[in-house]
């Protein structure tokens, strides 16, 4: 089972004002420099089991200019709803630190929270297929990831997350897939399937 609340903030464009780097820097106000004061105290909202992660940054046109425009965008989870909405009222309270500069916010939650009481039932039902297949016990884990199952999950529809391939480090660069878990999960959730054929799990 995964359950996590999302937000993202972005773009969060910081704006200010443009100049040559070399002849008249004192002229300009510095989009980068104002990011970077917005990304520590963005970084400092993290908390707990609540993470705040500036994680796409982009800003300058040419290396000899004072940069007038800079972005990043935020990724926040958090197991609790209204630490995720402290952390939306803080994002929208965000103010330029440099004279001249302004930053602007867009975005929000994202992803509604995926409670254990959606997939109860049908967890049941994947663990009793687990066991007729002479399978190990199926475990239930919490996780700081998400997907489509949160919407679902947030309208009452049941759902159960998790029943894809097994690997490991997500998004690093030594991801990877078990193949030879994959006949496995392909028969659990066949078996899955027929049970549900003959019988409603419920929520």
């Amino acid at each position: 089972m995964r359950t996590t609340r999302r937000i993202r903030f972005g773009p969060s464009p910081c704006h200010s004002r443009a100049a040559h780097a070399g002849l008249e820097p004192e002229l300009g106000v510095n989009a980068g420099v104002e990011l970077a004061h917005q990304i520590l105290a963005i970084a400092g909202l993290a908390s707990g089991d609540t993470s705040v992660v500036p994680a796409v940054l982009a800003g300058g046109t040419t290396v000899n200019t004072v940069p007038e425009s800079a972005e990043c965008s935020v990724d926040a989870r958090s197991w609790s709803v209204s630490d995720l909405e402290q952390v939306d009222r803080a994002m929208f309270a965000l103010a330029p630190r440099l004279p001249g500069a302004t930053v602007t916010v867009s975005g929000g939650i994202a992803r509604l929270p995926f409670e254990q009481s959606s997939s109860r039932g049908l967890y049941r039902e994947a663990a009793a297929a687990a066991r007729e297949l002479g399978m190990a016990t199926l475990g239930a884990v919490r996780s700081g990831g998400a997907s489509d199952g949160n919407f679902t999950a947030a309208i009452g529809v049941p759902t159960l997350d998790g029943l894809g391939a097994l690997g490991g480090h997500p998004h690093a660069r030594d991801e990877y897939v078990d193949v030879r878990a994959m006949p496995g999960r392909v028969a659990l959730l066949a078996a899955l399937l027929e049970r549900l054929r003959h019988r409603s799990p419920g929520a």
